[in-house]
Formats: structure tokens, C-alpha cells, sequence
């Protein structure tokens, strides 16, 4: 099943209507073709649009009828918008797609594994949705802040005499409130920024910190050139070196730490009605792209993609809240991407994918949990290529999608100065798993 970019159903790929009539069809193609004087061939009763006609005229509408292009054209009219019935083959391989299923079971992750990771989940105990969110030991130090915390209700104080003294001494403290003039403003909790891991207040819908974002958009990572040093992929800085990059505010992920509850306007994939024609109902690789607002990470984009490499299904998602940071460099968004459209909303988005992504149908991604988080999914049959190819120094780290197409198919993704590409994200994971099942299976192309 094919989508377009707005989400609407393809019902085939370059085809004709087959419901059309044919006798319509060449109707209308007259009407159009009329102005080119070339259109609707000559009977033996010529009809008022031919009288007008020069004898020239007249004869080059009978040789184009009897061109090859037009025999064409009305046979095409006659295909069906079905399918031939040709199973779909992987990319690249001759194996099928109800061969690759099967041979992805032995990788779909477990309840535990998912809870685990942060996917979302349906909880036993009430059937609520919830994921939870473990931070490693082992992963980069940043400052978190407890959930527990007093709620923060930012005041300004102004003395009678109307003077703020600027001195932190105990004697600049009134010894009480009386006669002080208190302005207090909404309540705010208190955020961690991702990029800076400065705190940072906010409410539902707004910002109460208005400081701007000095941040290292790279990593740490050891230099053996630099004495095994840790430094910041971006710019060669060290730890403790003032960030490269900036942004208007803070921003923070949208998730926080241990058991989350609230998951509100979550949904899940449903069963199938009726078992599929050749027992299975699909694998499909899921990539999206998320930008910053005051609720963290928010969908702007979604990628499908089919095992043979082709596009199911993507269209931009137009936020609940306003954008903060594009995220540009990783998300490859842009104000102008939103503004051209097409657009959904998540909600539409939410009924789109559930319409031919069934509870029983396979899904592949890398790191596939925050996809799923983003487009407040519930999905159980899931292949998470970062647990496929497992890292070496053990399950608290993860091979980037980058790293892993380099090592093992020796191609380079992720190369472009517009940030990533969800097609080739989405694609990327089919190949690897491709790799993979051949790899497990003796290799070679895989025929059923």
C-alpha cells in the first residue's frame, strides 16, 4: 500500500483510473487535446468539432489513432489498479518480502527489552500507557533534575521606599514581608537543557528563562592524535571549553527521568480484521524528524519506507506548539519545509499510519523507541537495528546509524550540511537488516 506526500492512498504507480470509463476518458481527452487540434478521431458522421476542421487537420487525427501511442494509451486504461500479485523483493536481493519477515522474528525485541529501552508500552497492572526512561551510569555527565522537586513560583520584590539593593549581604534582606510589594508571575517548572545542561524555567506553553543557549553541538570523544583526550567532535574544544554554537533559549527533550504516566493522546496499532492474503501484513521502516518547542521534542516529519526501497508513506507534521529550534542540524527541518507543506497534524498522522501499519505488521528503525514516542505510537513488533549490532563494550552503548552502515556495507549516510534525511535514515535500516538475515542465514541472495 503506497501513500503520497500528503498521506493520500496511491492507488497505483503511474497507472490509469481503471474505474474510469473508457468512453468518458476519451471524452475528456478530447477536450483537452482540442486546443492542440489534434485530439478525437473522424467518423463517418463528423461531429460539429470536426466540421470546422481543414482536411490537413483531419488527417493527421487519423494517423495519430492509428499511432502505436495511442494503441497504448487505451490498453492502459484497462489495467487494474492492483497489484499484479508479484511479491515484493528487498532491496537489492532477490528475497521476498514474506522471506525477510521471517526471518526477522528471531530479532523483534521483547516486552522487557522495550520497557527497558523507553519504548512505550502498555503497562499490565491497568492496561495505561507508560515508558520509562533509565539513564545509564556509563552515559555522558549531565545535570538532571529531580521530578520530586519543589514546584518554583519566580517573585520580585520591591521595598517601600521603592530602593532594590544590589548587595547579597544579610542586612539587604528585610527581616519580614510587611509593607514589601510581592509581583509573582505563572509557576514554572524547572527543565535541564539538553545541549548546555543549564536549568531553566518554563510553563505549559511559554518561557520563563529568556537566556540565550551556548552549547557544543558535538560529542566527547577520546583523540588518540591528542593523547587520548577527551574532546568535542565539533570543534576539537576541550570539556571545559565555552560552547561553539548558540541558540535564542533553552531546550529540553520533552521526557523525564523514571516511570512516565502521563501519555496523554497515545494510541495503538490495531490487529488486522482479517488474516492477511500471504500471512503476514507488511515490513516497513519508520524514520522521523523532530524540532524543538516548549514541550520538548515535537514531530515535524515522517518517513515510511518499503523493503524495496521505495516510499510508503512520508509528509511534514505541523507541531501542537510553536517551534523553538528547527533542530536543523540532525533534522534537516526548516521554516520554509513547514510553510510550503503539506502539513498534518499529529492526529492525522496517528490515523494515517494505523490504516495500513496493523499490529501485526514488523516495524524497523534505530533507536526506534523515540519514533515511537514522537508519534505517541504503541507498537509491539519492532527490529531495532542499534540492538542487531550490538556494541562491544556492552548494552549502556550504541553504534550511531552512521557507523554503522560504514562498517558493515561500507557506505557513507548522513553526509549532507542540511542535516539528516529521513528517506536515507529509514532506508538505511532495511539494508542493514538485509545484511544481517543473509549474514545469519549463509549469505548470498535468498530465494523462496
Amino acid at each position: 500500500m503506497d501513500y503520497s506526500s500528503s498521506g493520500k492512498y496511491l492507488a497505483s504507480c503511474g497507472e490509469e483510473d481503471p474505474d474510469a470509463d473508457p468512453d468518458v476518458e476519451s471524452t475528456t481527452s478530447s477536450g483537452s487535446d482540442c486546443s492542440k487540434e489534434n485530439s478525437r478521431p473522424p467518423s463517418a458522421d463528423p461531429s460539429p468539432r470536426t466540421k470546422g476542421l481543414s482536411r490537413r487537420q483531419r488527417k493527421n487525427r487519423r494517423r495519430e489513432d492509428t499511432s502505436p501511442d495511442a494503441k497504448k494509451k487505451t490498453k492502459k486504461a484497462e489495467i487494474s489498479p492492483r497489484r499484479s500479485g508479484a511479491p515484493r523483493k528487498c532491496v537489492g536481493t532477490e528475497m521476498t518480502e514474506k522471506r525477510f519477515a521471517s526471518l526477522l522474528h528471531p530479532h523483534l525485541l521483547t516486552y522487557e527489552q522495550m520497557y527497558g529501552l523507553g519504548y512505550p508500552v502498555q503497562s499490565f497492572e491497568d492496561r495505561a500507557i507508560v515508558f520509562n526512561i533509565n539513564h545509564s551510569p556509563f552515559a555522558r555527565t549531565r545535570r538532571t533534575f529531580d521530578v520530586n522537586a519543589r514546584e518554583f513560583v519566580p517573585t520580585t520584590c520591591f521595598p517601600p521606599d521603592g530602593r532594590i539593593s544590589g548587595s547579597s549581604s544579610d542586612s539587604s534582606e528585610p527581616d519580614s514581608e510587611e509593607g514589601w510589594e510581592c509581583e509573582t508571575y505563572l509557576p514554572g517548572v524547572q527543565r535541564t537543557c539538553v545541549r548546555c545542561s543549564k536549568g531553566f524555567f518554563v510553563t505549559a506553553n511559554e518561557y520563563l528563562t529568556q537566556e540565550r543557549c551556548i552549547y557544543h553541538w558535538g560529542k566527547l570523544r577520546s583523540a588518540p592524535r591528542q593523547g587520548h583526550r577527551a574532546l568535542y567532535t565539533c570543534c576539537q574544544g576541550k570539556p571545559d571549553s565555552p560552547g561553539c554554537a548558540d541558540c535564542k533559549l533553552h531546550v529540553w527533550n520533552g521526557i523525564e527521568p523514571g516511570l512516565n504516566r502521563n501519555c496523554q493522546g497515545f494510541v495503538k496499532t490495531r490487529p488486522a480484521k482479517q488474516p492477511a492474503e500471504d500471512g503476514f501484513h507488511g515490513v516497513y521502516a519508520l524514520d522521523c524528524e523532530m524540532s524543538y518547542t516548549v514541550a520538548g521534542l515535537e514531530l515535524t516529519k515522517v518517513t515510511v519506507v518499503a523493503v524495496d526501497g521505495a516510499v510508503v508513506y512520508e509528509t511534514f507534521v505541523r507541531p501542537k506548539n510553536a517551534i523553538v529550534d528547527y533542530n536543523t542540524r540532525f533534522s534537516g527541518i526548516t521554516a520554509r519545509d513547514l510553510k510550503a507543506g503539506p502539513t498534518k497534524t499529529l492526529h492525522q498522522v496517528q490515523n494515517d499510519l494505523r490504516g495500513f501499519v496493523k499490529a501485526e505488521t514488523i516495524l524497523i528503525g534505530h533507536g526506534l523507541e523515540n519514533d515511537l514516542r514522537a508519534l505517541k505510537m504503541v507498537h509491539a513488533n519492532v527490529v531495532d537495528t542499534s540492538l542487531a549490532f550490538p556494541h562491544y563494550s556492552g548494552p549502556h552503548y550504541k553504534h550511531s546509524l552512521k557507523q554503522l552502515m560504514a562498517t558493515y556495507l561500507k557506505r557513507d549516510i548522513q553526509c549532507g550540511v542540511n542535516g539528516h534525511d529521513s528517506y536515507e535514515d529509514a532506508a538505511a535500516c532495511v539494508q542493514l537488516m538485509i545484511f544481517k538475515v543473509q549474514r545469519e542465514n549463509g549469505g548470498g541472495y535468498l530465494v523462496v
